[in-house]
């Protein structure tokens, strides 16, 4: 369960290239296919904490706006 939401998460990240995603865009898109997702339940009080915890997803700040970048 949490390698699908993991791998979700990964792909998402990676399709979006170089310029990366807003990690509430991913929020948004996780939340939308995995209903009962909760953060708690994978050890984390926020989103950022948990995909930064993602293999190869590196957060970067780009003003007020947190995004998450592939680095394969």
């Amino acid at each position: 369960r949490k390698e699908d939401v993991d791998q979700f998460v990964r792909n998402l990240v990676k399709g979006a290239g170089e310029a990366g995603m807003d990690l509430g865009a991913i929020g948004n898109r996780v939340y939308d296919k995995y209903k009962d997702f909760k953060l708690n339940d994978y050890g984390y009080s926020q989103f950022n904490q948990y995909v930064k915890s993602l293999k190869h997803v590196k957060l970067e700040q780009e003003g007020t706006i947190l995004k998450a970048v592939y680095k394969g």
